[in-house]
């Protein structure tokens, strides 16, 4: 039997007004918004399309056939008994969640999450004046799961009220396994915690993976939850903003019923009755094709990186369609990653930190594409990570950028030097060392300088630039109004560093500016490291320096206690002992 849908077909969505599509460039391919990109299940189209024939578009009420089409949907396809007066409709489930927060905490009391985690949930914790509590997810051998010691001791230790439960998890692909979801709903119970089960992926789970419902686990369960469900994710409609939250226990559902008049909310949106009642009523089968063609985007994607893109790996897509791309092994941060992807690949993501820093070398990929969309970002992801036979071919995704702010052009120097070897032009890597020299990052230089894994032409470079640049260095310390302890001990690390792999015998000067000290514990400080830096015998650089102020002056005042309170200067009233001489 032939295929009813045809999910290959590609669709323009420029110019509708899609966040998918329109918020990025023109060249630009975007795979972030969480819709697909498939027309919705033909009877919902049809039954919009019906509606809007009339052109009367008044307030909606929804009757008995609506209601039956969610309750046979859910005991159909999950096992979930619902009924009528359980079910409250909100314009979508981060509404529900806001006002969840509302309805069960008050202001100031915790509400926790497990991050990387829908990124709404901690905004809207946090703009309703919530704390925010983390039990981060534990990632390990390509798989997530919670861990519950953690889970229970933050849920004690703050005393929190209400816990988000994402399920399945996005973005991390995790479809939680009924032994889990008891655990879960277990400790909420001891500690008198309500959840908030957001299972609006519930109808993806993929290959073999089976959703249970957390409020399926029993009355026990049930009585401590709300179910925040919508036909969205499953049938492309989004836009409608209609989402069916279902709360069985009666004082839940009135306190929830009351957050919800509060914030001004009455109607429905015209169009969302007659296209979820459709939907659930005739979309079994473009359920059931629309899993089996995303479940083919992620083997093309996981037979791709395992072939060109060994470092690429995909956690193990259990649900949704979302793919949670790990891209650690690069060793690149997350904003770097992102500039390569974007300036380079013209691939446009959503970021892994955006869930949270747990996630800051991941990326959440939407694979709800036509095929042949997904194989040519697969091939865009290829041609920027591949290495070249030229180093500065893989490194010049920066030349993509305007790179006008200094903090940046440090940033991509960073990533050039890091990941450099043999190869990268010689003219190119003294002119990054010079530039990071002239901005005082000299503590980068030497890290690079002291890698063994620094190719010994680039050492070279490096080594010859540095001492083009002491008298820039030199500048850069003896500026009175930088000047202070932790400084000074940078700089007589760099030079032992530098002496060590150069063989030179740069040294700190003696004309050092005490000017400007920003505090006491600078002054004792640094004259312990001079002290401690000179030979014995001899005092004579230390009293130059002392006298370079004159009588009665702070400056000099702040010095000669400092001297005071030193052991091993003789120049102090209260100290007797050899001062030592400096050498150079």
């Amino acid at each position: 039997m032939p295929n009813k849908y045809n999910f290959d077909v590609y669709t323009d969505r420029t110019g509708t007004h899609s966040a998918q599509h329109d918020d990025a460039p023109a060249d630009g391919l975007p795979l972030w918004v969480a819709d697909t990109d498939f027309p919705t299940v033909k009877e919902a189209n049809e039954a919009i399309i019906k509606a809007a024939e009339k052109g009367i578009y008044g307030y909606e009420r929804l009757g008995d056939e609506y209601y039956k089409a969610i309750i046979n949907w859910f005991d159909r396809h999950h096992g979930l008994k619902i009924k009528k007066d359980w079910v409250v409709n909100t314009p979508g489930v981060v509404t529900a969640v806001g006002l969840a927060i509302n309805a069960y905490t008050e202001k100031g009391e915790s509400v926790m999450i497990n991050r990387p985690v829908y990124y709404p949930f901690s905004n809207t914790i946090n703009a309703s004046d919530r704390k925010l509590i983390n039990s981060p997810m534990v990632y390990k051998n390509g798989e997530y799961t919670l861990d519950f010691a953690d889970f229970e001791e933050k849920i004690k230790n703050n005393n929190v009220k209400l816990y988000i439960l994402c399920s399945p998890h996005n973005p991390i692909s995790k479809v939680w396994k009924k032994d889990e979801l008891k655990k879960i709903g277990d400790i909420c119970h001891k500690y008198g915690v309500k959840v908030i089960s957001d299972e609006i992926h519930a109808d993806l789970a993929l290959f073999g993976n089976k959703h249970t419902p957390f409020a399926s686990l029993g009355k026990k369960y049930a009585d401590i939850s709300i179910t925040c469900t919508s036909p969205s994710k499953t049938f492309n409609l989004a836009g409608l903003q209609m989402s069916n939250i279902v709360i069985s226990n009666p004082q839940m559902r009135e306190k929830f019923k009351k957050a919800y008049t509060g914030a001004g909310l009455m109607w429905p949106t015209f169009f969302s009755a007659f296209a979820i009642e459709a939907a659930y009523n005739n979309g079994d089968e473009y359920l059931a094709q629309l899993k089996e063609y995303i479940e083919g985007n992620f083997k093309l994607a996981e037979e791709f990186f395992k072939e060109k893109l060994p470092k690429v790996k995909i956690v193990k897509p259990e649900g949704t369609y979302l793919g949670w791309f790990d891209f650690s092994e690069y060793g690149l941060t997350g904003d770097e990653m992102e500039h390569l992807l974007q300036n380079k690949a013209k691939l446009f993501l959503d970021g892994g930190n955006w869930f949270g820093p747990e996630g800051d070398q991941f990326q959440r990929v939407n694979m709800a594409y036509p095929r042949s969309t997904i194989q040519t970002a697969l091939e865009k992801l290829e041609m920027a990570l591949t290495p070249t036979n030229d180093i500065n071919a893989k490194l010049d995704f920066g030349d993509a950028l305007d790179l006008t702010d200094k903090d940046e052009k440090i940033a991509l120097a960073h990533y050039k030097l890091r990941i450099a070897d043999s190869n990268i032009p010689e003219s190119e890597a003294r002119a990054i060392v010079s530039d990071l020299l002239v901005a005082g990052d000299y503590k980068f230089v030497l890290n690079v300088l002291s890698n063994p894994k620094t190719s010994s032409n680039l050492k070279e470079i490096i080594v010859e630039e540095t001492a083009k640049h002491i008298p820039q260095v030199e500048d850069y310390f003896l500026n009175s109004k930088l000047v202070n302890a932790q400084l000074y001990k940078e700089y007589k690390e760099f030079l032992k560093g530098f002496n060590a792999i150069n063989g030179t015998e740069y040294s700190i000067p003696k004309e050092i500016q005490w000017k400007n000290m920003p505090s006491k514990a600078d002054e004792q400080i640094m004259l312990g490291e001079y002290v401690s830096d000179t030979k014995v015998g001899t005092n004579k650089s230390l009293k130059r320096i002392l006298d370079a102020f004159d009588e009665g002056t702070k400056d000099r005042t702040r010095l000669q206690k400092a001297i005071d309170r030193n052991p091993q200067t003789n120049l102090g009233a209260t100290h007797k002992n050899t001062a030592m001489g400096h050498k150079r």
